[in-house]
């Protein structure tokens, strides 16, 4: 008798048992992944379902058995999805699309680069679909990229953007003579980047690659770790004392595929960060953490690097699989960081991987201040307030920054209760962090930095940006000694108006000038050397924590 097709339900519970992983489970497990090994067709839903269940099987493996089941299990998959883009009804197709997996259509708004990156690497799979932004507001950018004598087209008449852009390129696909058009007309990259935004475009890709899809993306291939035992609770260790991670050799080949591997899956779930989309390939590290985890890291390319910390991007992947992403901002000593596990790769060994990463950035950028932001447990987050994820980093040895707040949670955690959303909300009025040296000196957030440099700019020169840049590089010189200002440019005139918040920068002693001279010419080499160096200027740090 043939058996009827796995339900929604049972694909629900399949997975329930998947991320369980007791003793009773894996036995029972076994048999539910042989009997899957040719499942009958299934519908979307269900085939999606099992499919990111198969995706964890495979980035956490009990033995080598059951890995070989999961990639079964994932080879009949892609079968029935390919059917479905074949031959499947048109619903099912739409189901499919934006799911990542093989053969189907992913339509999203990525940013220019990513767009770019897109259409040189994918060029007979990525297309223009649609754009919708503001007519108006879209009209004048068309207006300046093509040429004028065309206002016609790019200007006149009550049309949509979408249909103005497809009259501009008649057959041809609009994509290509708009990238086009922006690089030849427009030469500053970041206000290519903030109008193509306002086009609000969005490109097709078809996942027709081998390997540039979420059944088949990998890292670099590194040894495969079978979890016996899965390690959910791994306590609070304490980063600055571990040992380092091993760094993974790469070659420039390596490097350039992993980027791509990282842009590739954050736009599976159309997602971006800025040190992956405007990455400097050479400098892209890669640790192995054990137990399966390597962690890639990526800095800003040079030109666009943030004005006063240094954001270093990460992508984890776990048996060579990405199953996380996101990034630490570091100033000094201090590092305000978030983790960000995809959606199939949750219930996994989360907590231990935030640990691993915290290990890596403390050993690799000598952090010793972490700092989690209230977006990250639930401030305006409701998937932050329903997970309970302020216990989440509690437990990981993070702690309110607010004295009182601080208070409250200890007493709440000592109680041992279930903690009610209207709680976990008071939680969001302060961040957390977690400190590995008591002799720092108080947080120094950039933010109110960046706050306190408006502010002196209003009080001091009435809001005249000009002269409080000019007036600060004229002091900068002459104390620091500089006799060629210009050298150190464009990063000097931020620097300018930072120092301009310390007051007593002439009393410091000689040192602290070479090490801020240091710092001026470190700005221009990598991140690395930049944060090393910042680290240095002890005088500076505790003026702005002051």
């Amino acid at each position: 008798m043939q058996k009827a097709p796995l339900s929604l339900e049972q694909a629900r519970h399949f997975r329930g048992l998947v991320q369980q992983r007791d003793k009773d489970s894996i036995q029972l497990l076994a048999q539910l992944l042989a009997s899957l090994n040719s499942p009958l067709p299934v519908d979307v839903p269900t085939c999606i379902e099992l499919h990111d269940t198969f995706l964890f099987l495979l980035a956490y493996p009990a033995n080598a058995r059951e890995r070989q089941l999961a990639e079964s299990g994932l080879s009949v998959l892609k079968k029935h999805i390919r059917q479905i883009m074949l031959t499947g009804t048109r619903r099912d197709q739409l189901l499919l699309s934006g799911s990542g997996l093989p053969g189907t259509l992913l339509s999203c708004q990525f940013s220019l680069p990513i767009t770019r990156w897109l259409t040189e690497k994918f060029p007979a799979a990525v297309s223009y679909d649609s754009a919708a932004g503001d007519a108006r507001a879209g009209a004048a950018v068309l207006h300046q990229l093509f040429p004028r004598i065309e206002y016609a087209c790019t200007t006149q008449g009550n049309r949509t953007l979408d249909v103005r852009l497809r009259s501009l390129t008649g057959k041809r696909d609009p994509l290509i003579p708009l990238l086009e058009a922006f690089k030849q007309r427009v030469s500053d990259e970041s206000l290519q980047e903030i109008l193509f935004d306002n086009l609000q475009l969005f490109t097709s890709w078809e996942l027709n690659d081998p390997v540039f899809n979420r059944t088949d993306l990998r890292g670099i291939h590194l040894p495969v770790h079978y979890h016996k035992k899965m390690i959910r609770k791994p306590g609070a260790a304490r980063p600055a004392t571990e040992k380092i991670p091993d760094e993974v050799i790469l070659t420039p080949a390596q490097k350039q595929h992993l980027l791509d591997a990282a842009s590739a899956s954050l736009a599976f779930y159309t997602r971006e960060t800025e040190p992956i989309t405007l990455a400097e390939v050479r400098n892209t590290r890669l640790f192995n953490c054990g137990r399966g985890l390597a962690i890639a890291l990526f800095g800003i390319k040079k030109e666009r690097r943030l004005s006063l910390e240094s954001y270093i991007g990460y992508m984890a992947f776990k048996n060579n699989i990405p199953v996380a992403y996101g990034g630490g901002w570091i100033f000094g000593e201090r590092c305000k960081i978030g983790l960000n596990i995809y959606p199939p790769f949750r219930k996994g060994e989360s907590a231990l991987l935030f640990a691993r990463l915290l290990t890596l950035y403390s050993q690799v950028y000598g952090v010793r201040r972490f700092v989690v932001t209230p977006y990250q447990f639930g401030k305006g987050n409701t998937e932050g307030l329903e997970s309970a994820a302020f216990w989440f980093y509690y437990k990981l040895g993070f702690r309110p920054q607010d004295e009182s707040i601080a208070k409250l949670a200890e007493e709440e955690f000592q109680s041992g209760r279930k903690s009610d959303i209207a709680l976990l909300k008071r939680f969001t009025a302060s961040n957390m962090e977690r400190c590995l040296d008591p002799r720092l000196p108080n947080d120094i957030d950039p933010e109110a930095i960046s706050r306190r440099i408006t502010e002196m700019i209003i009080r001091r020169f009435e809001g005249d940006r000009r002269e409080a840049i000019r007036s600060g590089i004229k002091r900068t010189a002459r104390v620091l000694k500089i006799g060629h200002p210009e050298f150190f440019q464009p990063w000097l005139n931020q620097f300018a108006l930072l120092l301009e918040l310390v007051g007593d920068m002439e009393t410091w002693p000689a040192p602290e000038h070479r090490n801020l001279r240091s710092l001026l010419a470190a700005r221009k080499k990598t991140e690395m050397a930049y944060i090393y160096q910042l680290q240095q200027c002890h005088y500076l740090l505790r003026a702005l924590s002051s």
